[in-house]
């Protein structure tokens, strides 16, 4: 560990890391899509998540730095709005995008829109920016890096392939975008997973409804996929997980800043709900899948902490905080391990009784005498399964010969539940 007293003295001129106090508590969903999208496929239970979960928890996040004076990272307040304008488009779009729209159209700021579609067991979610370039024309700008995003400009940068965040619709008419048949579309594509008055019909809505679907509808001059003129540090990590309602909302923010501080916010994020979510998970009985969800967390933001210092974005002051504050999960990943993990536990527990030939398994009763009482009273010798006093012999057996010897005889006496407890027992 080190000294914070010392740490103070190594301050340089390169941001620190700042916990934030009142954030809202943070579910393992959401921390499942901050820091999963590597290694979190195939896990039904933590994919998936509504618009308005991450936009909220982004904008509270934002909120709460520049309330304490804090970097928000060269964010706009123009971007600030979107973000917050987002959560009621999300929540209620047939009824508030009509309004948005034209407010976008007349004051001449872009709108920040959900977008993508809905299914069963699972969509896939986007995020579309209408940019007004004149008071009758507007781009729209998709946001994607999962499903359909293989339309975007790519190219391979080190070793991984990477896209470009986004595709744009360019020259679509306004009188289009507020057509009330427009607007239907995209609110179905947000919520209907089932034709009406069907709980069985799915839409099976895929990329081609957004791709070529609302091209159709909106019938831009031009659209713009980057091929010709993108720059390596525009392009971004593919979605792997299913974590496309926070992954596409990365996709938008990463246009809004410079690419040190789309990497900056990135850490500080993750290191936030990590600190978070791990003391969400105090007081309470962790599981297993959370255990392992924050142990390949820890893992990961070691090794981004370690290659952003390497590459200059953060300087040796946020390498040292991190160290300490990674250290303390470290330590508490340890801890509930030995709790978690182990071995036989229910063992631990549970007695065997034999009732009229077959076994039954009660609740251990703490208070009941020792094998070795019970072996030497008369009167309790008949009470006593015999296999108990096979088991007592193994737990005793002073090493594995014996053990050898002890196991034999019990599998010529067809002892085998007795077996079974107690090499379980002699294991453990």
């Amino acid at each position: 560990n080190i000294d914070p007293v010392w740490l103070e003295g190594k301050i340089d001129s390169q941001p620190r890391f700042h916990h934030l106090k009142e954030m809202t508590p943070i579910e393992m969903k959401m921390l499942f899509h901050i820091h999963a999208n590597e290694f979190g496929e195939n896990n039904e239970s933590l994919e998936g998540y509504q618009r308005k979960n991450t936009l909220s928890y982004l904008h509270n996040f934002l909120s709460k730095r520049k309330e304490q004076n804090l970097s928000t990272y060269g964010l706009s307040q123009e971007t600030m709005q979107e973000i917050e304008s987002a959560i009621q488009l999300s929540t209620d779009f047939k009824k508030t995008a009509p309004g948005a729209i034209n407010a976008a159209f007349n004051n001449k700021t872009p709108l920040l829109l959900p977008g993508g579609w809905a299914g069963s067991p699972s969509g896939h979610a986007m995020y579309y920016e209408l940019i007004p370039t004149s008071p009758t024309e507007a781009t729209l700008r998709i946001f994607n890096l999962g499903a359909g995003s293989e339309a975007h400009a790519a190219a391979v940068v080190g070793t991984k392939e990477k896209r470009l965040p986004y595709i744009d619709f360019r020259g679509v008419p306004k009188e289009l975008l507020t057509d009330v048949h427009t607007l239907q579309s995209m609110d179905e594509l947000l919520e209907k997973a089932f034709f009406p008055d069907s709980a069985i019909e799915k839409t099976e809505y895929e990329e081609k409804d957004i791709y070529d679907g609302l091209k159709k509808l909106l019938q831009p001059k031009e659209i713009y996929t980057g091929d010709d003129l993108v720059s390596p540090h525009e392009l971004k990590t593919p979605q792997y997980s299913g974590v496309c309602t926070w992954r596409s909302l990365l996709a938008y923010l990463s246009t809004k800043m410079s690419k040190n501080e789309y990497k900056q916010l990135i850490l500080d994020m993750k290191l936030q709900s990590l600190i978070d979510g791990v003391r969400a998970c105090d007081g309470i009985p962790s599981t297993k899948s959370q255990w392992h969800l924050i142990e390949r967390s820890h893992k990961k933001l070691a090794r981004s902490v370690a290659k952003a210092y390497a590459k200059g974005i953060v300087g040796t002051t946020y390498l040292m905080q991190s160290q300490i504050k990674l250290k303390k999960i470290e330590n508490w990943l340890h801890e509930r391990r030995e709790k978690i993990f182990t071995p036989f536990a229910s063992l631990a527990t549970m007695k065997y009784l034999q009732v009229e030939g077959s076994l039954k398994k009660e609740p251990l009763a703490m208070h009941a005498q020792p094998l070795h009482l019970l072996a030497t009273a008369q009167t309790q010798v008949q009470e006593v399964p015999s296999y108990s006093f096979a088991c007592e012999q193994l737990q005793k057996a002073p090493d594995i010969s014996s053990v050898l010897q002890i196991a034999t005889k019990m599998v010529a006496a067809k002892d085998y539940h007795a077996l079974h407890v107690g090499l379980s027992d002699f294991v453990r």
